[in-house]
C-alpha cells in the first residue's frame, strides 16, 4: 500500500482517530507521517524509523465501566485539545476520543484504572489453547463437587462416571 500523501513510498504509518462521532483514518510513510506530526497535522505519534506506536491503546475503554467520576466543574471546563472530547462525554460513552485525551484526562483515567478491583476476571480475549485449558479446568472443579455429592449421597455409579469425566479432562492438558 503505498502512502495517502505522497503516493510514492510504502506506507508504514497507520492513523486511526475518533473525533466525537467520525472517525478519520491515514496511510502514510514514515516521512510524511514525521511531517504531519511536526506540523501538528497528526498528534502524539512517535515514529522510531519506520514503524508507529502510541503510548497507549486507542481502543481502551473506561467510563461508567470503570467508574470515571466526573466533578461538575471539571467537566464544563475541561476538554482535549485536539478532538475536544470531554471528561464527561468519555464517562458517558466508555471510549476515550484520541491520543491527546489520554495526557489531558491522565489523572482521572489512572484513578479510574487503579480504582478497579483486582479480583475482576480480564473479560477480553485470550489464546485459544489458554483459554480451553481454563475451561477444561473449570469444568474439572464442577465434576469434582459433583463426585462428592454423589460419594456422600452414597451414588457410587454416578460418582465413578464423574471421576472418569475428570481423568478425560485431566489427560487434554
Amino acid at each position: 500500500m503505498l502512502c495517502e500523501k505522497c503516493k510514492k513510498k510504502k506506507a508504514t504509518v497507520f492513523y486511526n482517530e475518533n473525533l466525537g462521532t467520525k472517525t478519520r483514518s491515514c496511510s502514510l510513510c514514515a516521512d510524511c507521517a514525521e511531517t504531519m506530526r511536526r506540523t501538528g497535522e497528526l498528534e502524539d505519534v512517535y515514529i522510531p524509523s519506520a514503524s508507529f506506536s502510541f503510548g497507549c491503546s486507542e481502543s481502551a475503554q473506561f467510563g461508567n465501566l470503570c467508574g470515571i467520576t466526573v466533578p461538575h466543574n471539571i467537566a464544563a471546563v475541561r476538554t482535549c485539545p485536539v478532538c475536544s472530547s470531554t471528561l464527561a462525554g468519555i464517562a458517558e460513552s466508555g471510549s476515550v476520543g484520541c491520543a491527546a485525551c489520554y495526557k489531558t484526562f491522565l489523572d482521572e483515567i489512572s484513578a479510574a484504572v487503579h480504582a478497579l478491583p483486582a479480583d475482576v476476571p480480564y473479560p477480553g480475549r485470550m489464546p485459544r489453547k489458554f483459554r480451553l485449558k481454563q475451561e477444561r479446568a473449570a469444568r474439572a472443579a464442577l465434576l469434582r463437587d459433583q463426585m462428592k455429592q454423589a460419594v456422600l449421597a452414597e451414588d457410587f455409579e454416578t460418582a465413578a462416571l464423574l471421576r472418569d469425566q475428570i481423568h478425560t479432562l485431566q489427560a487434554q492438558d
